[in-house]
């Protein structure tokens, strides 16, 4: 879980705001099957300041509601926390059987492949897609079971101790366009 910067209900406005989810830039690698949720606070991530109603608008009205996760309580010793790189820690009170429609866009950037020259790997190599715009030069090992491909535009160099037992997938790719590619995304809820 990353957290992003506190926004205190005052800086909002109805219809009229524009928030980075962190003061600096903010950069996030999804490993394979890992998905992006959403989720905000109507206090600090410690659970402290937490007041009264959302300061992100919602109604609770329609056919096309959302089931959210609504944790916490009416006061600050009693209400949901989250920390980085923990789950959630639920409030005094958690509901699941919650339906509302949050008003919120969020927009992101993926970049594909990663904007690098050379590339070194001297570790075990977990499962994954590795580029580099030149050259990929490694001497670490496949993951057992591991599929590991290597892209890049001019050379791979595999070094003393590079090893992909007879359980992994193991492929290189040369010669093919290694352009920085990003590409940009906005979702509505």
């Amino acid at each position: 879980m990353k957290v992003g910067t506190t926004r205190a209900q005052e800086e909002y406005d109805v219809h009229g705001n524009t928030f980075p989810f962190i003061d600096g830039e903010a950069n996030f690698i999804l490993e394979p099957g890992e998905i992006i949720a959403t989720g905000f606070m109507n206090g600090y991530a410690d659970g402290s300041g937490n007041g009264e109603g959302s300061t992100i608008v919602y109604n609770w009205q329609g056919d096309q509601l959302d089931e959210i996760w609504f944790t916490g309580a009416p006061t600050a010793e009693g209400s949901g926390m989250v920390q980085e790189g923990l789950p959630p820690i639920p409030g005094d009170n958690t509901y699941t059987n919650v339906f509302r429609n949050y008003q919120f866009n969020i927009g992101f950037s993926v970049r594909d492949p990663l904007c690098i020259d050379h590339l070194v790997t001297d570790n075990t190599l977990p499962s994954g897609y590795y580029s580099a715009g030149l050259t990929i030069t490694s001497a670490g090992s496949v993951d057992s079971a591991g599929n590991v491909i290597f892209q890049t535009h001019d050379h791979v160099l595999l070094g003393a101790g590079f090893e992909a037992p007879a359980s992994t997938t193991f492929e290189v790719r040369v010669g093919e366009d290694q352009g920085c590619v990003t590409r940009t995304y906005n979702q509505s809820q």
